[in-house]
């Protein structure tokens, strides 16, 4: 049993990968040979039509819409929504597009059905607490629960709104932001992060393909599956679960405690794709991560090695420290700093004097700086010509006086000589 349990969290996590690398993933796995086999096998079958893949003959369906996709559950309801097609697939769900039958008639929303394949009794478990987390969060930038409820045969679901857009790092390239707007939207992402610390509740899979951006350019944060409670025991001993190693925190592979600061240093990691197009580089052994602004090698990235080698540097390698401790505690501290930087302020990251600060100020003022400078400026020029009409003045003087004073030694001889004549 405990092969089988390792295999189907194995099978998971590869899910979460591209097709070509899951057979390298698989082999560097840690995990027994025979957890590896039997998620080798499971690989290997996945996406192949089995029986339970063939739609119902239509008779068998009065009033529903057509199956597609080879997807049987197509035109079924659950509750008081009717599936119409199949949006996605995963290790541990189906989602669909569904529409409402009852008021508020013909609302949208994506519904979320537990699959076959983990419907064991920690898959419930797990279903069920993503529904109990996602009751609690209540923010623009995590997808609201409609309903929720049980399948005829026992199966879990839930029906939340439905986000139409692309992956954040898609959504980048397609509108080719630059630094400062990629970094504003990895705020949105922040702000909705921070709101479910607020409710104890720490994500643990942040990564490109969970946050979603609509076409007003809002961020979305999705998929709370693997998310746990502060206070819940069982995010403090390390249980093993299903994640993106590449966007998972060091505590996270080593299966150490878990805390805000582990959501912190996914946040980065997002941040490091968003602006290098990669997850951060770490070299053997247990040192830091490299220097981003080493990894910003196209002629076009001059903007971005400027700011990773000043203040946003700075931040990015703190969010991303390998010891939790140096990391920043909380994502609203991440995000002040990411702030402070937009806004040219200086950064916690950044230890710094007078001159760092006063550096920033020019910065954030520029114009009023160069005004003032012109102004000192002018002020200095105009000291200097006083001093100097000044010292001419007295120079003059002096040469004044030295006159008076020989032209009256000068007739004080003359008296002495016309005093000697008239004796």
């Amino acid at each position: 049993a405990e092969h089988w349990q390792a295999a189907l969290r194995l099978y998971e996590a590869l899910l979460d990968l591209p097709a070509e690398a899951r057979a390298e993933a698989l082999s560097r796995a840690d995990a027994a040979p025979e957890a590896r086999e039997r998620a080798a096998r499971m690989l290997a079958q996945d996406g192949r039509p089995g029986l339970l893949d063939r739609p119902l003959p239509r008779q068998l369906l009065p009033g529903a819409v057509a199956a597609e996709q080879g997807d049987a559950l197509i035109g079924r309801r659950l509750g008081r929504w009717l599936l119409l097609d199949r949006l996605g697939q995963g290790g541990m769900a189906t989602v669909y597009r569904a529409r409402s039958l009852q008021p508020p008639l013909d609302q949208i929303a994506a519904l979320k059905l537990l699959s076959l394949a983990a419907a064991t009794p920690a898959g419930r478990v797990r279903f069920e607490r993503e529904i109990d987390i996602l009751v609690r969060l209540r923010h623009p930038g995590i997808a609201p629960v409609f309903d929720a409820g049980i399948a005829a045969d026992g199966t879990p679901w839930f029906a939340m709104a439905l986000v139409e857009g692309v992956s954040i790092d898609a959504w980048c390239q397609e509108q080719g932001l630059d630094v400062d707007r990629r970094v504003a939207l990895l705020l949105q992402v922040c702000d909705a992060v921070e709101h479910a610390h607020r409710h104890l509740v720490i994500h643990r899979d942040i990564k490109p393909g969970n946050v979603l951006v609509d076409r007003d350019g809002r961020a979305v944060l999705l998929d709370f599956g693997i998310s746990r409670l502060l206070d819940d025991a069982a995010t403090r001993s390390g249980e093993g679960y299903a994640f993106t190693p590449r966007f998972a925190a060091p505590e996270q592979l080593s299966g150490g405690d878990i805390s805000t600061a582990s959501d912190v240093f996914s946040l980065a990691c997002l941040l490091h794709a968003l602006l290098l197009g990669a997850p951060p580089q770490w070299p053997d052994g247990d040192g830091e991560c490299r220097d981003p602004a080493a990894l910003a090698r196209r002629d076009s990235d001059h903007a971005l090695r400027r700011a990773l080698r000043g203040d946003l540097g700075h931040v990015l390698r703190r969010a991303l420290a390998r010891d939790p401790a140096r990391r920043y505690p909380t994502v609203a501290a991440f995000a002040a700093d990411l702030r402070a930087w937009r806004e040219g302020h200086p950064v916690a990251a950044r230890r710094g004097g007078a001159g760092y600060r006063l550096r920033r100020f020019v910065a954030r003022h520029r114009a009023a700086s160069a005004s003032l400078a012109l102004l000192l400026l002018s002020l200095a020029a105009g000291m200097a010509g006083i001093a100097w009409q000044a010292e001419r003045a007295r120079s003059e003087a002096a040469k004044a006086r030295a006159a008076q004073a020989e032209a009256q030694a000068a007739r004080d001889q003359a008296q002495r000589q016309l005093a000697r004549a008239e004796a």
